[in-house]
């Protein structure tokens, strides 16, 4: 290598123009400073990771003299020493992850964007260790970056060095307030957290087409009424909901928003104009609905629920934890109503508020046998469906009008084996189906309860959670045919431990 490294430095550059550019700095071994010259020469993308001190000190030496080449850098879980200005002024693109970073000018040194004044993208997962305690990304380090479309801070808690001033962490509380106003390129924002000022001046950024809401510790509550004028810009086609909100957050939201994913808590009415159903049924451009609503109080069940699927566009349906009433979803998915384009729906965590047992008491089960005919009905473009909840007299069969479904979860509230193996007798039907998976709460599932679904010839992955010994599970040789016949992975996941079996035929 020393002998490379003595190359003459026109020949250096010509060697390592061959070397892809991202990998340069690693996966050469830099001998000297022509070395290292040559190693970025030309390079406007550099991506670095888990740097030494020394190769820092060598990096950050090199762009000090050659960095006006840079428009792209990265760099990742480097903790030496606080990084401070970059001597870049044509960086485009900045993301610092696992970073301490000096923001703005602070201890008598730079902040680390003074200077990269052009910057279209930032991202910072980092510690920003020059911001006052909760307390706002200081005016001179972001307010600057007026050409800026990508927007990401998302700080963490982390002491700074003693020689900075003490072991102390930090924690950001919004932007400043004259931040916001000037950048009027952004596309895409996300901030943790917003302050109150900071949300009462999202309507000016007329460009914005991505918003990730999530508010400071100091602001509980985000809707019309605790902040005074709110409004969303017209151009808005992504939010994420991450806070707390009153219902009438969503008659705020312009209507041709396309996402939606809300992992909140609502209050207020549970119907009528003032409510979140209410608000979700302007929404008639949305293609994908996540809600993650565990602590939501959801009005009884009524027409009201066809918000939901309010937007005839609508590819993706996730719905985890929230807390339905029974009988909802013959107003989600009306057979009078088409979702052509649904193709992925997803119920995580439903099978624990209905169809279970209370004491001794067996709660009403969500999803009704009527309900799957109707469903089938109005989806006939799914092709991916996790955890539905099934239950005796499900007519589960109507699936196989499913033309296009290849991946299926199920999940069978029982503790005994019939209604299970009924289940899969009606999924046996299936025969489009690639990947599925059964959970059940049921102890005495044997090999030979899998034998309908040897029809699936289609089949390649079968993952079987069952509560059962393994050991019980292939008791007799008998037992184990079926899995064998399926000629797919399978996986039994017991009480104790998990087992695999894969036929090689």
């Amino acid at each position: 290598m020393s002998g490379f490294s003595s190359l003459p430095e026109e020949a250096l550059k010509l060697v390592m123009k061959h070397v892809p550019l991202r990998h340069r700095l690693s996966s050469c071994c830099l001998v000297g400073t022509m070395m290292h010259a040559a190693a970025v020469a030309d390079t406007d993308d550099l991506e670095l990771s888990h740097l030494s001190q020394q190769r820092a000190a060598s990096l950050l030496g090199w762009m000090s003299h050659h960095g006006h080449n840079l428009t792209k850098f990265e760099l990742k879980y480097y903790y030496e020493q606080p990084l401070q200005q970059l001597p870049c002024p044509n960086l485009l693109e900045l993301k610092l992850d696992g970073c301490d970073v000096q923001l703005g000018p602070a201890f008598g040194y730079p902040g680390v964007v003074q200077g990269c004044t052009n910057l279209t993208r930032l991202v910072l997962e980092c510690s920003i260790i020059d911001a006052p305690v909760h307390g706002a990304v200081l005016d001179g380090s972001l307010s600057r970056l007026v050409h800026l479309q990508y927007l990401l801070v998302v700080p963490f808690a982390r002491p700074t060095l003693a020689s900075l001033g003490g072991i102390q962490q930090y924690t950001l509380d919004g932007l400043s307030y004259v931040t916001l106003p000037r950048l009027q390129q952004l596309t895409f924002l996300k901030v943790h957290s917003l302050n109150v000022g900071n949300v009462q001046q999202l309507g000016a950024l007329t460009n914005l087409h991505s918003l990730d809401l999530m508010v400071a510790d100091d602001f509980t509550i985000i809707g019309p009424t605790c902040v005074p004028g709110m409004t969303f810009p017209a151009s808005l086609k992504t939010l994420f909901l991450l806070s707390r909100a009153e219902p009438e957050v969503l008659s705020l939201v312009p209507t041709g928003l396309q996402e939606l994913q809300a992992s909140c808590t609502v209050g207020g009415p549970a119907e009528g104009p003032g409510s979140f159903l209410y608000g979700m049924a302007r929404l008639q451009h949305l293609t994908s609905v996540i809600l993650l609503g565990h602590g939501t109080v959801w009005p009884p069940a009524g027409p009201a629920y066809s918000a939901l699927t309010a937007s005839s566009k609508l590819q993706l349906l996730h719905v985890t934890d929230s807390y339905f009433p029974t009988g909802i979803w013959s107003h989600v998915f009306s057979a009078a109503r088409k979702l052509p384009h649904l193709t992925s729906l997803i119920l995580r965590g439903l099978e624990k508020y209905g169809g279970s047992y209370v004491g001794n008491v067996r709660t009403p089960p969500l999803w009704d046998a009527a309900d799957i005919s109707s469903f089938v009905s109005c989806c006939p473009s799914l092709c991916d469906i996790k955890r539905l909840p099934l239950q005796p007299g499900l007519h589960v069969s109507e699936l196989h009008k499913l033309t296009a479904l290849t991946a299926l979860d199920v999940q069978c509230n029982s503790a005994s084996w019939w209604p299970v193996v009924e289940s899969l007798r009606g999924l046996a039907a299936v025969t489009s189906l690639h990947s599925l998976t059964v959970t059940t709460d049921c102890a005495e599932m044997t090999g030979a309860h899998l034998l309908p679904l040897t029809s699936l010839t289609a089949l390649s992955s079968l993952s079987c959670k069952f509560q059962s010994d393994s050991r019980r599970f292939f008791s007799t040789q008998v037992n184990t045919q079926p899995l064998y016949a399926l000629r797919v992975s399978v996986s039994i996941v017991g009480a104790a431990d998990v087992l695999e079996c894969v036929n090689h035929e």
